[in-house]
């Protein structure tokens, strides 16, 4: 490899790390954001692909099921209910955001990386 390829590629791999610092500085950014704007009491934020898709409220005795493949064509469902979210009935090889369960807490999350989805908690009571 000539010195000029070495340097091509230290290049990249640069770019490549500044771009992860970035998207995770936007990511972490989005978060704050929606901790601030949120009011009182738990509310459940749906990120896809990185975006906030939707908020659901958390609010004691509030019990929903939802189908996201009909908003999103997500091939998922979330359920709401005694103050806590979860995936169920996924298409997703691992079954691991199922598996996650009910989340309730301030910080919780629940991703299904296959379909590009998560689930975060932010309670302003902490």
């Amino acid at each position: 490899m000539s010195s000029a390829q070495g340097k091509r590629s230290a290049g990249m791999a640069g770019r490549a790390v500044w771009a992860a610092v970035a998207v995770l500085a936007a990511a972490s950014a989005a978060m704050l954001w929606a901790r601030q704007e949120r009011g009182q009491g738990a509310t459940a934020v749906l990120w896809i692909d990185g975006a906030e898709a939707a908020t659901f409220s958390l609010a004691p005795g509030r019990e929903e099921k939802a189908d996201l493949h009909e908003a999103y064509g997500l091939p998922m469902h979330i359920e709401i209910k005694d103050g806590a979210i979860r995936f169920y009935d996924v298409a997703c090889p691992d079954q691991i955001c199922v598996a996650t369960g009910f989340i309730s807490r301030d910080g919780e999350v629940a991703v299904c990386m296959p379909n590009r989805a998560a689930l975060t908690v932010v309670d302003e009571a902490g």
